[in-house]
This record gives structure tokens, C-alpha cells and sequence, in this order.
């Protein structure tokens, strides 16, 4: 006897199952992406240390002294930076646009409307570039 999938196997809808779940929770951004990303602030060697800068969206602001780290929360909201220099004299102001991952997609498709809604609420599906460079006063 022949075993296909061509009819509805048991086996054989266990292990599409499966594969449509990984395929689908692989891509929920809710679930599987942090809330907050990871961004690095870099600036020339000879001013390293010398500058502080402020990056913002809607969500929160975080101060970082560069060359440095920070993590912020996710938002559909440019991430506004703004440095200083060591007189408190702001030399450099940018904003930078985050975009969306595809993430979002598995959300809504596992999810429904409530996955969609999940995504927008939490802006899990949203990335910042990971290197945000700033020139010296």
C-alpha cells in the first residue's frame, strides 16, 4: 500500500501542522522580537567620551555618552537624537526612521485582528538601525 499525502493522512497533517506553526510563530513579533532595542552610539575617537546624546521617541528617552550603548523601547516614532557638547551646547540633531520587519505578518495571520492589534500596541515589529553615528562639535 502506498502512504501520500496526497489524502489526509494523520502523519502526513501532523508534520504540516507543525511546519505551518514554526513557520507562522517564527514570525510573530509580539512573541519572538524584544521590545526594546539594542542601539549604538558612535562617534570619532577624539571626541569619544566628550559628548552626551539624547535619543528619543514617543515612548521614552534615553541619555548615552558615546562612543556607547543603550536600549530603548520600540515605536513607529523616528528615534530623534540630539548631542551635546561638554558645555552643554547641542551640536548635532537627527532623527532616524525605524521599519517595519516582517514579522508582523505571523502575528496577524496566527493571531487574526488580535495579532494586528498586539503588534501595534507593543511595536514589537518595529527595528531602529543598530549604529547610529554622530560627528564631533
Amino acid at each position: 500500500m502506498r502512504n501520500n499525502c496526497t489524502r489526509a493522512h494523520p502523519r502526513c497533517m501532523g508534520i504540516l501542522v507543525a511546519l505551518a506553526t514554526a513557520v507562522f510563530a517564527s514570525g510573530c513579533a509580539s512573541i519572538s522580537k524584544p521590545k526594546v532595542a539594542a542601539v549604538s552610539v558612535k562617534v570619532p575617537l577624539a571626541c569619544s567620551g566628550k559628548v552626551e546624546c539624547t535619543l528619543a521617541n514617543k515612548k521614552e528617552s534615553r541619555v548615552v555618552v558615546p562612543t556607547g550603548d543603550v536600549t530603548i523601547k520600540k515605536s513607529d516614532d523616528p528615534l530623534r537624537v540630539s548631542c551635546a557638547d561638554s558645555r552643554g551646547n547641542i551640536y548635532h540633531t537627527a532623527e532616524v526612521a525605524g521599519h517595519r520587519t516582517g514579522r508582523a505578518w505571523g502575528n496577524i495571520i496566527l493571531g487574526g485582528g488580535v495579532g494586528g492589534v498586539i503588534d501595534a500596541h507593543t511595536d514589537a515589529h518595529w527595528e531602529y538601525p543598530g549604529t547610529v553615528d554622530v560627528p564631533c562639535p
